[in-house]
């Protein structure tokens, strides 16, 4: 009885959560500023993100939307899809808001729609990925900068980036894994 009820009631949240306005909870100055920096993010050559793409099909462009009605249907177990966070998410999480409320899952999720609206997916993209040092990555796996590694080397280092810890411990893993 109890699953009926949140099959009834999830898309109407979901739905309801969608048409709040970020505008009323962030400062919409600071939200600016924020976003120029992901505007300004240098751009990968394009072979980086085909292998992305490869890698991990579909997810680059979702946004936070499109992952909240992939979830429900993962819930169900309706299809098989693979679901994460969209990069405007991810770019959330290092948006810092001095509200506390907007630190919990209310603000992520304001946080996110905000950045979607006013940026893409791929510039959320560069900026994630080059905020986690990825150049330092590629100098430190194959003594070389991002735009001078091909498509096997990236490869690798898309997967290094998601558990650097364990790669650089394990480094056999990572050969394996390519």
């Amino acid at each position: 009885m109890s699953l009926l009820i949140l099959i009834a009631v999830l898309p109407i949240i979901v739905t309801q959560y969608s048409k709040i306005k970020w505008k009323n909870y962030i400062d919409e100055n600071q939200l600016k500023e924020y976003v120029e920096i992901i505007e300004t993010s240098p751009e990968f050559p394009e072979i980086f993100y085909q292998v992305y793409d490869e890698l991990n099909p579909k997810k680059r462009n979702r946004n936070l939307q499109d992952n909240l009605y992939l979830g429900l249907w993962n819930i169900f177990d309706i299809q098989n899809v693979n679901i994460s966070w969209p990069f405007s998410g991810k770019c959330a999480h290092l948006f810092n808001e001095s509200d506390n409320e907007l630190n919990g899952p209310k603000g992520f999720i304001l946080k996110t729609m905000a950045i979607e609206e006013l940026t893409t997916q791929d510039k959320c993209f560069d900026f994630y990925y080059n905020r986690q040092r990825m150049n330092e990555y590629s100098r430190e796996l194959f003594e070389k900068n991002i735009d001078q590694i091909n498509e096997t080397e990236i490869k690798k280092l898309l997967i290094f980036f998601n558990k650097p810890s364990f790669y650089r411990k394990y480094p056999e893993k990572l050969e394996r894994k390519i």
